[in-house]
């Protein structure tokens, strides 16, 4: 992930290991992160060559979170993400380059993400809860 933050630019490798129930609970067609987010607002149209997400969303305490997302690539070994968002915070860009790598390894189990310091937390259920070290 490449991130400008607060304008604040940095890079983050992550490796998350997923499976179809993971991964349409996370989807942006599929609404599971709307219903968590308590989205006012949320529209996917097909666009040549990927898909085109806009969205109003709430995270807690934060306000309104107007989001557009572009998703390109061949949805099996790659997708590429530009991801432009607008709150009271100011702006913000994400992009996100995904590659498949394989099946998940040995000890890991679908949804556990590890971190760029090795620390491994969990997607699934109600928020990432620490899985333990890498």
């Amino acid at each position: 992930m490449n991130m400008s933050m607060g304008g604040r630019p940095q890079t983050i490798v992550q490796h998350m290991c997923t499976d179809a129930a993971t991964e349409k609970s996370y989807s942006v067609l599929s609404g599971g992160m709307s219903a968590r987010a308590n989205c006012s607002r949320r529209n996917v149209e097909a666009i040549p060559g990927g898909w085109r997400g806009t969205s109003v969303c709430n995270f807690g305490n934060s306000g309104p979170r107007t989001t557009t997302s572009t998703m390109t690539g061949d949805f099996q070994s790659h997708v590429h993400v530009d991801i432009e968002s607008q709150s009271a915070r100011g702006p913000e860009h994400m992009s996100i380059d995904m590659k498949w790598l394989g099946a998940c390894p040995a000890g890991r189990i679908p949804g556990d993400v590890v971190m760029p310091g090795g620390q491994v937390y969990n997607m699934t259920g109600d928020g990432m809860a620490a899985a333990g070290p890498h």
